[in-house]
């Protein structure tokens, strides 16, 4: 069993009162993965005769928990549609020196992330904000797209911030092959980070612009108190959010 587990039981994540229903998910989804590489490594023979017993039950009281979470997991927010990106970014700063955690803000995904998960496209944002299917992506702020642009030669730190944001979703060999056939021709490294920003740059816009069509930039404010309900609705008050509103949705 990893380390980080050896003193947990999946029973004791469910009542951590200090865990939000989210970050539940997360423990248990990572600790069901590594329960399974365990025990495919132990038939793979990989751990020679280091027995794995327990594991299996370990993995079914996994799987129950994950169960419960489900069947009574609901997380409440606060919706809200930006019309421009400023506006959103401002919205954003506010929320975030006012105590919300980056985990805890939420965009809707590029379209071609939600045709392939959803088999199809919303056609105005009002059809995504109550829908608790609709595929997500964290928030990146002005000040990090530009550290992604002023660095793409560091490829590590492209892929993190096109991978975290979830606007290039569909670039997969398209991209590695315009990078190994610059390398290949001899291209220095400047003109490779000069491309890798310049698809960041568009990628971004697009995503803006694709948003924009659909009717704005859609928020989801994840409240994890009750009080912290009127704090973000002030806040989106003060920075032209429209369309605000709190729901419930099943996770």
């Amino acid at each position: 069993m990893d380390e980080k587990h050896v003193e947990a039981r999946p029973e004791d994540i469910l009542a951590a009162s200090a865990l939000c229903l989210e970050e539940k998910n997360r423990i248990l989804h990572e600790w069901e993965r590594d329960e399974i590489d365990l025990l495919r490594a132990a038939d793979e023979n990989m751990y020679g005769t280091e027995s794995t017993d327990g594991h299996g039950d370990l993995l079914c009281r996994i799987k129950r928990a994950e169960d419960v979470l489900k069947a009574t997991g609901t997380v409440h927010e606060l919706v809200a549609v930006f019309k421009s990106a400023d506006d959103l970014q401002e919205a954003m700063d506010d929320l975030w020196e006012n105590g919300f955690a980056q985990h805890e803000l939420s965009l809707l995904a590029s379209e071609k992330a939600v045709r392939e998960k959803l088999g199809r496209v919303y056609r105005r944002i009002e059809e995504a904000a109550d829908d608790p299917d609709a595929p997500r992506t964290i928030f990146v702020s002005n000040e990090s797209m530009g550290n992604a642009i002023g660095t793409a030669i560091g490829l590590p730190l492209y892929i993190a911030a096109t991978t975290a944001t979830g606007i290039v979703v569909a670039s997969g060999g398209t991209l590695l092959a315009a990078i190994l056939a610059a390398a290949a021709a001899g291209t220095g490294g400047a003109a490779i980070g000069a491309v890798l920003a310049g698809m960041i740059s568009r990628h971004h816009a697009e995503y803006i612009r694709e948003q924009i069509d659909l009717g704005g930039l859609l928020l989801w404010v994840h409240l994890r108190a009750p009080e912290m309900e009127r704090k973000a609705a002030d806040i989106l008050a003060r920075h032209a959010a429209v369309s605000v509103h709190a729901h419930e949705i099943q996770i």
